[in-house]
């Protein structure tokens, strides 16, 4: 570390990338990441000091939004939501940004969304693992950022035919799609030519969530009959995910204030996961936000009757803590157990066990029957991606269809 420090104070233009690629590497410590972070940051303070002769401001407002004169325009302004993202797009503009490559760029901006975006630590290393294994040594990464057309876009793309499934080029997408958000937030780029690629055309590989691999409405039914009105929490929880659309996290978050028995509404705003900490080993915590962030995964649901009675059940007279516990002092859910309560619903529903995530996905499905209106299904859903939202349409338009076809042939 000693010899970094002399170094940094030495090469202040190049210490940034040097410090970029000991945060990559991974084999730091805790303490000696924070290290290399602060003198980073101090660097990166040093070096836009050397060229950049405005101040750097903050509005008192309540946005708070960080704010400079234009390094290219004084007449005008650059902002950002924090200090540290403004200088980074100052770094941008001085230091040569502009000459970075598709590959090179994705890093910056996958550290960029999610940390705008709240997102938890398994989403930006589920964007890590598509930025190592598709972008990193393809032609198209290689290509400077600035030189990309719409043709590149979907050459790249088309390479993936019947190589992927669907699921797997929609995150991949997203991942184009936000280095290129990146690019135009840094200046970079005049537009997005990742946005305006529409990748349905793609054949893609056949994917697992199948209409032979989800429970039916009739699985649901069977299930439900041995579980709603049992004096298992783990029970009533199953029940209850047949009834909203929610994942295990949110599901295992669910306080008893975030119900409203009045008004039959229950708000969904965090959720309970698995996080590294610094001891390199996986803890359960609650996070103040859901999968996809504060703004898309909040929402306030209507409860149908029977989710209401299973709440009422599961609360009792209690009226604090989780709503689903599974010890006497109030602990929440824990994962492996609500699995093999419901690996013995099945057994005694005489239904095929699936994974508990395949409850959402009836659940999705089913509201994907109900409406078409895209909004009002990734509301209901959680969801900020449009494509996901779509996906639960179209499949159960293709169940409701084949059957329609199947009776008007084969009948």
């Amino acid at each position: 570390m000693e010899e970094l420090r002399t170094s940094a104070k030495e090469n202040k233009d190049t210490a940034i990338k040097t410090f970029d690629s000991l945060l990559r590497c991974g084999t730091l410590t805790p303490g000696e990441r924070l290290e290399v972070e602060i003198m980073r940051r101090k660097n990166l303070e040093n070096l836009i000091a050397e060229k950049h002769k405005y101040q750097i401001l903050q509005r008192q407002d309540s946005k708070g939004i960080w704010y400079t004169k234009s390094p290219k325009d004084y007449r005008k302004q650059w902002s950002a939501k924090t200090r540290d993202a403004l200088l980074e797009k100052l770094y941008a503009y001085y230091y040569g940004e502009s000459e970075k490559t598709v590959a090179e760029l994705a890093e910056g901006a996958i550290e960029w969304y999610c940390s705008k975006k709240h997102l938890t630590s398994e989403t930006k290393q589920r964007y890590l693992d598509y930025y190592h294994k598709y972008l990193i040594d393809s032609e198209f990464g290689a290509l400077h950022v600035q030189d990309v057309k719409p043709s590149n876009v979907e050459e790249y793309f088309t390479s993936f035919s019947e190589k992927v499934t669907r699921h797997q080029l929609g995150n991949l997408k997203s991942l184009i799609n936000i280095t290129f958000d990146y690019a135009y937030s840094l200046d970079l780029v005049s537009m997005n030519v990742a946005r305006g690629y529409n990748s349905s055309s793609v054949k893609t590989l056949a994917e697992n969530n199948r209409l032979d691999n989800v429970y039916t409405d009739d699985d649901r039914q069977k299930i439900m009959s041995v579980t709603q009105f049992s004096s298992s929490q783990y029970n009533q929880a199953i029940c209850f995910c047949f009834c909203l659309c929610i994942r295990m996290g949110e599901l295992r978050a669910l306080h008893i204030e975030d119900v409203d028995l009045e008004k039959r509404q229950v708000l969904i705003h965090s959720e309970i996961v698995r996080r590294r900490g610094e001891d390199g080993k996986r803890h359960w915590l609650e996070v103040p936000h859901t999968k996809t962030g504060r703004d898309s995964g909040t929402r306030l649901v209507a409860l149908s009757d029977r989710a209401l009675g299973i709440i009422k059940r599961a609360i009792g007279d209690r009226t604090t803590g989780y709503i689903f516990i599974s010890t006497p002092d109030g602990r929440f859910l824990d994962d492996d157990t609500l699995r093999l309560y419901l690996k013995n619903a099945c057994a005694a529903a005489g239904v095929r066990y699936l994974s508990p995530h395949k409850m959402r996905f009836w659940a999705a499905s089913a509201l994907a029957k109900q409406t078409t209106d895209i909004t009002e299904l990734m509301r209901y859903g959680g969801w900020a991606s449009k494509e996901t939202a779509l996906h639960y349409i179209r499949e159960s338009r293709l169940a409701e269809n084949g059957q329609k076809v199947a009776n008007a042939v084969f009948n």
